[in-house]
């Protein structure tokens, strides 16, 4: 049984991609929806970590938002990773995004992770 907040990340409310990938760089494009289940506007933050396959932080970002009562919003952040390891069969380069909403940096009512790679597709 999972028991969340009544401000929340929805149930498969993260969505990653990288539509922009070189050897130098990529971005990540994360999709966030957040959930409002009570009777009064929700006031928070989402801060979001890129961490690398091997546990570092490499970039994070935040961005304030308000949700009217029983409301959800989608939230989209752009995070640029620098020399980025590439997933491929050979080498499956995990990455894992960290999502948390809280009044400040410090306290959070719910967090999720999510692990992805980066790599193109070209037909």
């Amino acid at each position: 049984m999972c028991i969340s907040d009544k401000l929340h990340i929805s149930h498969w409310g993260t969505y990653v991609t990288t539509p922009e990938v070189s050897d130098e760089s990529a971005l990540v494009r994360v999709e966030t929806t957040i959930k409002n289940e009570d009777s009064i506007t929700g006031m928070f933050s989402l801060f979001l970590d890129v961490i690398s396959p091997e546990g570092k932080i490499l970039n994070s970002t935040s961005i304030a938002q308000i949700i009217n009562p029983g409301k959800e919003a989608t939230l989209t952040q752009d995070i640029k990773i620098n020399n980025p390891k590439l997933w491929s069969v050979e080498t499956p380069e995990l990455y894992t995004l960290r999502s948390r909403i809280g009044t400040d940096s410090t306290y959070s009512v719910d967090q999720t992770q999510e692990t992805f790679g980066i790599r193109t597709i070209k037909f």
